[in-house]
């Protein structure tokens, strides 16, 4: 039983992982890369969709993966982005036929270009979507649909964030 017992330490001393090796400093295959986020436009009527678009998209970076954001002349890669639509459309209706459900889209389409040779490494478009009940109120209701767009632009920040890290 001792002499099992000493084997089976000796064999663990002598494979001492499963093969997990962590990646150096959190870096990717080809070490950290260095990214700036030169802006997202916006093509809707919405007048704040970039702006909650540009923060879901550098919060997404900077807390969920390895590429470090940078000034533009220091960049790797430089990624740019239009909000190219808003949608907000009923799904469930009342017995009045006044909407009561909504799901909220945003449609945009990033690239990703290398700052010294120019090309483009990445050109997609993302759909961000989130739903929302109406509230009692036009102002429950509103802010309802802000929390929503919200979310969407979240929503198209994780998935930016996946290509990204599979492109980089």
């Amino acid at each position: 039983m001792m002499r099992c017992g000493l084997v089976l330490l000796l064999l663990a001393g002598l494979f001492p992982g499963c093969g997990y090796q962590p990646l150096e400093g959190g870096a990717g295959p080809q070490g950290p890369q260095k990214l700036h986020v030169a802006g997202i436009t916006n093509d809707t009527l919405n007048p704040w969709i970039h702006a909650a678009m540009s923060s879901a998209i550098v919060r997404q970076i900077r807390f969920n993966t390895w590429i470090r954001m940078t000034d533009e002349s220091l960049a790797d890669v430089i990624l740019t982005g239009r909000v190219l639509s808003y949608q907000n459309e009923p799904i469930t209706f009342s017995l009045q036929d006044i909407g009561r459900r909504y799901r909220v889209r945003v449609f945009l389409l990033v690239t990703l270009t290398g700052r010294g040779t120019g090309a483009v490494r990445l050109k997609q478009e993302i759909t961000g979507e989130a739903f929302y009940n109406t509230g009692s109120t036009a102002a429950d209701t509103r802010a309802a649909e802000q929390e929503a767009t919200q979310r969407a632009a979240q929503d198209s920040a994780r998935q930016l964030v996946a290509l990204l890290v599979e492109e980089l």
